[in-house]
């Protein structure tokens, strides 16, 4: 590699010096000068070019390449990104780094993707296993000669319905979230009455609360502001997490729904006093499938996918999940809608 800079330094160092010969020659044969002496000149500036041109161009040149090298073996932190000068070539090697960063970028999402993508898989096939196996357990069971006998086939067929409704709950969500994600899915955001909304998610799931024997409250005060949102989806939103705050409590735990405006936004919060989750759970929580007691949420019949649907909800309205939680103490779950009038305010003022 060392012979073509070398090649490019001599090259333009023979090109300098064959012009400068041919005006010295040129201006022997006019006789603008005489005598032999200008026969000195070319050499001299054969070697001064060189010099020059390996110093100017063929030095930084080899730079440019050994960047691109350290791009091709992927050890893009040794890419030099503060490079000196305004000229061609050292907005070329800008170039370079910029082109480095972009594709060390890519590679490290497409690494991120594709680890997703075998967990993604792993985790459902999973989920799909435990279902089809009960189902299928149950029903050999009942061809074997459990049909014939009724306490035992009404329980087997009970299980059968259930299994085939969790497997049908997991195929709604993961189409959920790829609809939420691909943006097919889109929001249709209007003022609603929060009150209103958390009433029917609470009389929704307060016969499995009673079960349960825990309480689920609604504290909202009487004066709250319509929010702006999609109804349908926030009303999912609060279902999931009061069922997650019904599913992880014991007796005599509370589930509680409080709201309340801080500026121009309605915090919403479901907290709940039961098991509470670890600090190394807590930045995991929202990850498809991922259970922070695989086995109680399997025993109640979750798909593993309600905390990671509410996050997408919530950041397709532009808001995030926030959590607070202590093991033993309980959890707290909260967001922000924005108010009807501070949305009318900024699209007045978005069309002034």
């Amino acid at each position: 590699m060392q012979r073509h800079f070398r090649s490019i330094a001599v090259a333009l160092a023979v090109v300098v010096t064959l012009v400068v010969t041919a005006v010295l020659a040129g201006g022997r044969l006019l006789g603008i000068f005489s005598g032999w002496a200008w026969l000195a000149i070319p050499p001299i500036v054969l070697v001064v070019s060189w010099i020059v041109g390996n110093r100017l161009v063929a030095r930084r040149v080899r730079q440019a390449i050994d960047d691109l090298r350290k791009i091709e073996q992927r050890d893009f932190e040794a890419v030099n990104t503060e490079i000196p000068g305004s000229d061609e070539i050292s907005e070329l090697r800008g170039v370079i780094a910029s082109a480095g960063k972009a594709l060390e970028t890519e590679i490290t999402a497409m690494k991120r993707l594709e680890t997703y993508r075998k967990d993604f898989l792993g985790n459902v096939s999973h989920e799909l296993k435990t279902p089809i196996f009960s189902i299928r357990g149950f029903a050999e069971t009942l061809r074997d000669g459990a049909l014939e006998r009724p306490g035992v086939r009404d329980s087997f067929i009970d299980k059968i319905i259930k299994n085939a409704d969790r497997l049908s709950n997991l195929a709604q969500d993961l189409s959920e979230i790829a609809k939420i994600e691909t943006g097919e899915l889109k929001m249709k955001q209007t003022a609603f009455t929060l009150r209103s909304v958390v009433s029917e998610v609470v009389e929704s799931i307060e016969p499995r609360a009673r079960n349960k024997e825990i309480t689920v409250r609604c504290e909202l005060p009487p004066d709250l502001p319509k929010v702006f949102a999609d109804e349908g989806r926030i009303r999912q939103v609060l279902s999931n997490l009061v069922e997650n705050g019904v599913k992880y409590s014991n007796p005599g735990d509370t589930v509680s729904v409080l709201a309340n405006r801080q500026g121009d936004h309605v915090v919403i919060e479901v907290a709940d006093d039961g098991i509470g989750i670890a600090p190394e759970h807590q930045s995991r929580i929202t990850e498809r499938f991922y259970r922070v007691d695989a086995s109680r949420s399997r025993d109640q019949g979750g798909t593993g996918l309600g905390l990671a649907i509410v996050k997408h909800i919530l950041n397709a309205h532009g808001q995030r999940l926030e959590l607070q939680s202590e093991v033993g103490v309980g959890s707290t779950f909260r967001f922000s809608l924005p108010l009807q009038e501070a949305t009318k305010r900024e699209a007045v003022a978005e069309r002034s």
